[in-house]
């Protein structure tokens, strides 16, 4: 089963993707590589136990109030050749999920 979840105003999903993993350890998809239509958005893939999802879900919440400004992070979309960019103060990866 899969979950889509629209990412704040302009946040890259490639680059919320990226973060995510590397700061939280938690793996999504990025919408548009399911076509343009998912811009924007992320796919998560409910393949784990519900300990795990919960958890996963904390971080992607919180990953969430970083990119949309709230958090000492916001996700700045691409940079040079197509990675993610970040400005503001990392927190360093919570472990991984």
């Amino acid at each position: 089963m899969y979950l889509w979840l629209r990412l704040p105003p302009g946040v890259d999903d490639v680059a919320f993707c990226r973060t995510l993993v590397a700061r939280y350890g938690v793996a999504l998809s990025p919408g548009q590589g399911f076509g343009p239509g998912g811009r924007g958005r992320v796919r998560v893939a409910l393949v784990r136990d519900e300990g795990v999802l919960v958890e996963c879900a904390e971080r992607i919440a919180k990953a969430m109030k970083e990119a949309a400004g709230e958090g000492k992070t916001v996700l700045v979309g691409r940079g040079e050749g197509g990675k993610g960019t970040e400005q503001g103060v990392g927190q360093g990866a919570e472990g991984p999920r």
